[in-house]
């Protein structure tokens, strides 16, 4: 039922530099891996975060959709962090309406996903820069939702006693004005 386009792999050459990946190892440092499963992975390291990136060319199940299933997905997972007010989250997914998306995986963790569409008639340049942004608003994100996954609510009120170190840290990434260099270039690559 699959033709071979359908089953193309995009991974490699979406951080491949003769393709068209626009950073250099310094810039934005790259590692692969292998997932159990035994797909591919690419961990994507931008101002100190690390991304995941996995190509996903099956509904989970194996169960026929109607939609394609393959997709291109970016993920960060926060180990060890408590969730204590699940409903900050969900809000924040309403106001990003999903991009990114918060959820918990099978360990209870934290995570910050998106997920870009791609199929055989997708260009390799299009799907790539979609992947950019994706990554990059992750990247802007992770510091807010540090924040609200804390319990550091009087930060995010904006009454900030001054106190304390963490307060002064999520001030300054709150001024969303000051994304580094290469973060600009991700949010900027459509």
């Amino acid at each position: 039922m699959r033709d071979e386009a359908s089953d193309r792999r995009l991974l490699p050459a979406l951080f491949d530099r003769a393709q068209g990946w626009p950073f250099s190892e310094d810039e934005v440092p790259l590692s692969e891996g292998e997932a159990p499963d035994g797909n591919p992975f690419v961990v994507v390291e931008i101002d100190g975060r690390e991304v995941v990136v996995a190509e996903k060319t099956a509904w989970a199940g194996d169960e026929e959709e109607a939609a394609t299933p393959h997709r291109i997905v970016a993920f960060l997972a926060f180990t060890g962090v408590a969730v204590e007010d699940l409903s900050v989250l969900l809000k924040e997914n309403l106001g990003t309406h999903g991009l990114p998306a918060w959820g918990l995986d099978d360990d209870g963790d934290l995570t910050l996903s998106v997920s870009v569409l791609v199929g055989p008639n997708v260009p390799l340049d299009i799907a790539r820069r979609q992947l950019l942004v994706g990554i990059g608003l992750i990247a802007e994100t992770v510091d807010k939702v540090l924040a609200a996954v804390s319990g550091d609510d009087d930060d995010d009120e904006g009454d900030g006693d001054g106190d304390e170190n963490e307060g002064d840290e999520s001030d300054e990434s709150d001024e969303s004005d000051e994304a580094s260099p290469i973060l600009a270039r991700f949010l900027s690559a459509l």
